[in-house]
This record gives C-alpha cells, sequence and structure tokens, in this order.
C-alpha cells in the first residue's frame, strides 16, 4: 500500500464515528504518480535520509500534502521507518470517494511510521470532514489494529463536533 494511500486511511478512520464514510481512497490515485516539490532538497542515500525544504507539496491523485519541511528515512533494506513532515500547520487534503466529501488534516507535525504502523499528528492536530472535526494536542492512530487515542495532556483537551445525523447522508 503506498504511503499516501495509508495517510488516507488513516485520517479516515480518525473520523470513524463522525459521520459514514469509506475506509478506501479512489482507487484511480494508486495509478497516479507522486510528485514532490520544495525550494531545496537534499538526500544522503548511504544514511537513508532526504530532506524536502520550503514550501513542500506532495500530490497523488486528489492527495495533498503541504508543509515547510518533510523528511523522510529508510533502513538498510529502503523500506520508509519515518516520514515527518513540519508546518504552521502542515496540512493533508484527500478525497475518500466519488461523491464523498474531501478530508482535510492539519497539525504542526505529522509523523508517519510505516513499520510500526502508526500515525501521529501532533501540535495542534485537527481532522475535517463534513463539518465534523476532531481536535486534541495529539492524535495516534494504529494502522493494523484501527485504534486512535488521543492521550491526556497538559498542552489542552481533546474537542470532537459532530454533525447531526441525516438519512440522506
Amino acid at each position: 500500500m503506498n504511503l499516501l494511500k495509508q495517510l488516507l486511511k488513516v485520517l479516515l478512520a480518525l473520523t470513524l464515528g463522525l459521520s459514514t464514510i469509506s475506509a478506501f481512497a479512489i482507487s484511480s490515485d494508486d495509478t497516479q504518480p507522486l510528485q514532490i516539490s520544495s525550494d531545496s532538497f537534499n538526500a544522503n542515500y548511504q544514511q537513508g535520509i532526504a530532506i524536502y525544504q520550503g514550501h513542500v507539496i506532495a500530490i497523488q491523485g486528489t492527495r495533498k500534502l503541504s508543509g515547510d519541511k518533510l523528511t523522510l528515512h529508510r533502513n538498510k533494506t529502503g523500506q520508509i521507518d519515518n516520514i515527518t513532515i513540519y508546518g504552521k500547520p502542515a496540512r493533508y487534503r484527500a478525497l475518500p470517494d466519488v461523491g464523498k466529501p474531501m478530508v482535510h488534516a492539519q497539525a504542526n507535525t505529522m509523523i508517519f511510521q510505516p513499520q510500526l504502523d502508526l500515525f501521529t499528528l501532533k501540535d495542534n492536530a485537527q481532522i475535517e470532514q463534513n463539518g465534523n472535526i476532531s481536535q486534541a494536542p495529539i492524535i495516534t492512530y494504529n494502522t493494523v489494529t484501527e485504534v486512535v487515542s488521543s492521550p491526556a495532556s497538559n498542552d489542552g483537551r481533546t474537542t470532537m463536533i459532530i454533525q447531526p445525523y441525516s438519512r440522506q447522508q
């Protein structure tokens, strides 16, 4: 499963219970090329680190990830260990399915750890779809167990805004 599709699944799962939405992305996004642009790029292939800085934008189909800096770490076998994007805030959006509203997420730091099956939104984390909003200092999602958590924090409380259910949805 490619990275942006996994991120979309994470963000959709975080909104479960907020509305009836599909847990899968538009399948045509998977066949689209991933395009990353930034003001600068540095990579150390021996260490497995790539750093994109300045107006970073990653696009694949309807999926878009943007921020000020993106770091990517690969292990010795070439698998991605960690992708972190920073911003004030970093943003993510995707169309979960044809006819469904866009999912929007933002946080000052977004960390994806595919080897640990974890996706973490830190520092002013927020996810929104169709007016339903989850906000917390930290939101963590396990992509295998589909467990979402927002631990207690001295930085603030967890808040959810849930729109009334409509049978037409």
